[in-house]
């Protein structure tokens, strides 16, 4: 696994985001940028550009996984919630 940063510019400004890769395959890395940058909303009427760097500071890397650890925690959670409340209504 690596971290890398993301910077995307737009008309008025930039973002970048932190995000952390399971594959070092440079094509599976600029497929999981173009799909964070169209998702989020930023530049979508004037359109975008992208560019990433593989992160090295011990701080970004860090809370980048903190990042990821919270939001797969939070995705268990409202997995068991469903999953619990599937049971409830299959058992009724």
């Amino acid at each position: 696994m690596k971290v890398i940063e993301i910077t995307k510019r737009f008309r008025n400004g930039e973002i970048k985001k932190l995000m952390v890769v399971d594959q070092m395959d440079v094509e599976a890395i600029n497929d999981a940028v173009e799909y964070w940058c169209e998702g989020e909303s930023s530049g979508a009427v004037y359109g975008w550009s992208s560019t990433w760097e593989f992160v090295e500071d011990r701080a970004k890397i860090m809370r980048a996984v903190e990042e990821e650890v919270q939001e797969l925690q939070d995705t268990i959670r409202w997995k068991s919630i469903r999953l619990d409340e599937l049971r409830k209504f299959y058992n009724s």
